[in-house]
Order: structure tokens, then C-alpha cells, then sequence
């Protein structure tokens, strides 16, 4: 018999359920664990060998089955099967930040950072990180929440989200900071302006980072920063005062404005391409939200005019809009031909993404807002609400899958981040990290 079978290498170490009736090993392991490499520790019963040699790496990232055979000659089979979760981050204003069970909705743990959490999160081998309004940035065991590192900022950590690349993880403060991802020792920082903050969230891409501030200086506008050294590329404004977050793809920038609507930039000159203004005022124009593009369309939602637009991404000519029952400061996100986004009306919209018609709506369990933006993964929609839930909702069809109830206030701007079981991250709308 295999009396016992564990990862001692693996922090903490697993040990596996043994079934000796069916002669079965399993465990189940973080997304991000490298399964092709894993050594086991094994003990088997007196007199009796194996076919592997104990301590010795496998590939279990497949079945593996060892065999034992008993001083008689006789063998038995046990069959290896190594499984990885699938997890959903997320904080609130309450000051917690959760690891949920993507699939099921059950907690795994907490982590009580103390202040409001905006911010939503990444996660990048093994590490989730997100900002605080207690001015830290913060970098927990993705697996057991046990804290890693924190670094303290200057200012407020509000709807600003950490972006990774290249084993940097960039947050807007005060500055924009440009730490060590593993150590979270200060590579750079880069002060924009000594009055406002960069409230929005950096999006990093062909090794230049770009980041906002917003105010009404001269230094308010988009910045667009070598993202190794912090250097200067060029800066746009300041008629561009905004928090939301830019959004790249082929080599054009695009971003949201409170007065100059939807806004396309060279990504490499800082050249404007073009801009859409849905209203000459600014209720009509204030746009908070972060763009998303999709087959050659980018899409967003305005706060006052409670409208969502399709716009296209060469000319910014409008294709299509939808009125919703409440603001959009939720940023929209595109899969399979439809975008989902939240409202502050209580409720998460399904809209065709060709032609704006809506496939279903859902409605939180009160009429509180829903300015968290929507991640997709597993064919769910996960998305916040202001009554304290993170909701798992079937993709097609708008059915409730299942919800989770944090703890003391609400989820506000905070939007989920979602670590497949194959260990893929896929993030909401407002985060720098979704393109």
C-alpha cells in the first residue's frame, strides 16, 4: 500500500487524500502551481517497493499511477490525478479583500486590510495585489492571503489597479510608482503633478506605461512613460482631466475624458486620431468609465446620459447606442459577440455587441449601484454590487449561478479578477491589465 503522499516542497505542503478501496491519490492545488515539475513524498507499507523512486519530480499535470508490489509479488495500482482550483478576487469599501471559489461561490479566506478598497486586482505567480485608501499597495499569498509585501504611497490608493509586466508592478498614487513584483522594492517613481493624484489605472504596452491625471493644471492628461525607467514620452492635456483608465490595441490609445468625451491617441506620439463627444455639455460628455475594444469597435458607458455607446475605432463615427435606467461607471467588456457592463440602477446588462439590442438584464437584490466592472471567465459574468455581493451570473442566459455576501460595506469600484483553472487571469474593464 501507499500509506501517505504529500508535496513537501510546495508552501504550505499538501498532503494527498489516499482512497485505498479505489486506489486513488488527489489533491487539489493553486491554478498557478507548475504541475509538469512536482516532487512527491511517499511512504509505503513494510517489505513493499515502488515503480518510482520517492522525492523523485513527475509530470502531473497528467494521471500518473505508481506501483507497488508486496514481498509476495502481488501489485497494486494507484492512479495520481492532481487537480487546480479556480478563483475569484475582490475587495470593499469595508477595508476586505476576499479569495472566492470561482465555480462554487465559497470563500477560501480574507484578508482585512483595514481602509476602503477600490482598487481591483491582479494576480501574477502566486501573487494578488491591489491598492488601498490607507495609501498601500498591497501583495498577498494568492493562495492562503498571508501578506507578502506592502509599499506606502503618498496619497490615497483609490480606482487606480496594479498592472504588471516584465516582473514590474505599476499603481497610481500620489506618483506613479514602478515597484519590484516579488520584493516590492521601488524601481522608479514619476511625480506628475504635487496638487492631484494619477486616480486612474496604468495600462502598460510595447514597454511604455500609460497613466492620467486628473485635475485642472497644466499637468492634468494622459502621460505616456518608458515603462523600465520612468522617462517622460510625451504628455497630453490639460483640457483632458479624467479616471479613466486607457485602453490599447493596435498601437492606439483610447480613454475617457469629463469634457471632451471619447478620445483616440497615437500610442507611441501622443498624436490625437479623434474624439466623440456625445453631448456639448458636460452631462452629456462626463465619462468615468474605461474603454474596451472589440472587432474594431470600442465600447462605453456615460454617467449622466445613462447611455451606453458603440463607437468605431478607426473613424469615431457612432454605430449605435443604449439607454440604460441608470449612469454607466462601470467599464463594459466584450465576449462572444456581446457587452456586459453595470449600472447604477441595480442592474448588469447583456447588449448585442453588433447592433445594441439587449439579450438580458439582471437585477442585484436592491437598487444599489453597480459600478463594478463585469470580468468573464468559465462563462460566467462576475461582478460587484453595492450590496456588499460579488454574483456569478451565466453569461448567456442572465441566470443567477450563485453570490457571495462580504463583510460591513459595499463593493464600490473594486472589480473581480478571475484565475482560471489552467491558470489564465482575466480582469474587468477598469483594470490597466485588460486590452
Amino acid at each position: 500500500e501507499i500509506i501517505s503522499f504529500e508535496y513537501k516542497s510546495l508552501k504550505p505542503a499538501i498532503k494527498c487524500t489516499i482512497d485505498a478501496s479505489t486506489k486513488t491519490i488527489k489533491a487539489v492545488l493553486p491554478p498557478w502551481t507548475d504541475r509538469t515539475k512536482l516532487v512527491p513524498t511517499l511512504s509505503i507499507s513494510e517489505k513493499a517497493t515502488i515503480t518510482a523512486k520517492n522525492e523523485e519530480a513527475q509530470d502531473f499535470s497528467k494521471d500518473v499511477v505508481y506501483t507497488v508490489t508486496a514481498e509476495d509479488g502481488t501489485t497494486q495500482a494507484y492512479t495520481v490525478s492532481i487537480d487546480t482550483y479556480t478563483v475569484a478576487f475582490i475587495g470593499n469599501r469595508g477595508g476586505y479583500f476576499y479569495a472566492v471559489d470561482a465555480l462554487s461561490g465559497i470563500k477560501k479566506w480574507e484578508f482585512n486590510a483595514g481602509d476602503e478598497i477600490e482598487s481591483s486586482p491582479t494576480e501574477a505567480n502566486g501573487i494578488v495585489y491591489f491598492g488601498c485608501k490607507n495609501k498601500k499597495l498591497y501583495a498577498l499569498d494568492a493562495d492562503t492571503g498571508e501578506k507578502k509585501w506592502e509599499f506606502l504611497t503618498g496619497a490615497n490608493i483609490g480606482k487606480s489597479s496594479p498592472a504588471i509586466e516584465k516582473g514590474i508592478v505599476y499603481i497610481g498614487s500620489d506618483k506613479l510608482y514602478a515597484l519590484d513584483a516579488v520584493t516590492g522594492v521601488k524601481k522608479w517613481e514619476f511625480d506628475g503633478d504635487a496638487v492631484y493624484d494619477f486616480q486612474a489605472s496604468p495600462t502598460v504596452a510595447d514597454g511604455i506605461v500609460y497613466a492620467s491625471i486628473r485635475g485642472t493644471g497644466s499637468a492634468a492628461g494622459m502621460y505616456a512613460l518608458d515603462a523600465a525607467t520612468g522617462a517622460l514620452k510625451w504628455h497630453e492635456g490639460p483640457t483632458l482631466p479624467m479616471e479613466s483608465s486607457p485602453s490599447f490595441a493596435k498601437g492606439i490609445l483610447y480613454f475617457g475624458t469629463e469634457f471632451d468625451g471619447l478620445n483616440a491617441f497615437d500610442a507611441k506620439t501622443g498624436a490625437k486620431k479623434w474624439s466623440y463627444k456625445s453631448h456639448e455639455n458636460l452631462d452629456g460628455a462626463l465619462m468615468n468609465c474605461s474603454p474596451t475594444f472589440a472587432n474594431e469597435t470600442v465600447y462605453y458607458g456615460g454617467i449622466f446620459n445613462k447611455t451606453l455607446y458603440a463607437i468605431n475605432a478607426s473613424t469615431g463615427a457612432k454605430l449605435w447606442s443604449f439607454l440604460t435606467d441608470g449612469g454607466i461607471d462601470s467599464s463594459p467588456i466584450v465576449q462572444n459577440g456581446i457587452v456586459y457592463v453595470g449600472s447604477q440602477n441595480g442592474k448588469l446588462y447583456a447588449v448585442d455587441a453588433n447592433t445594441g439590442t439587449k439579450k438580458w438584464e439582471f437585477l442585484t437584490t436592491s437598487f444599489n449601484y453597480v459600478d463594478s466592472s463585469p470580468a468573464l471567465a468559465n462563462g460566467l459574468v462576475y461582478v460587484g454590487s453595492e450590496d456588499r455581493k460579488l454574483y456569478a451570473i451565466d453569461a448567456t442566459t442572465g441566470v443567477k449561478k450563485w453570490e457571495f455576501l462580504t463583510a460591513d460595506r459595499a463593493i464600490t469600484y473594486s472589480s473581480p479578477c478571475i484565475v482560471t483553472k489552467d491558470n489564465k487571469v482575466f480582469h474587468g474593464g477598469i483594470s490597466g491589465m485588460q486590452q
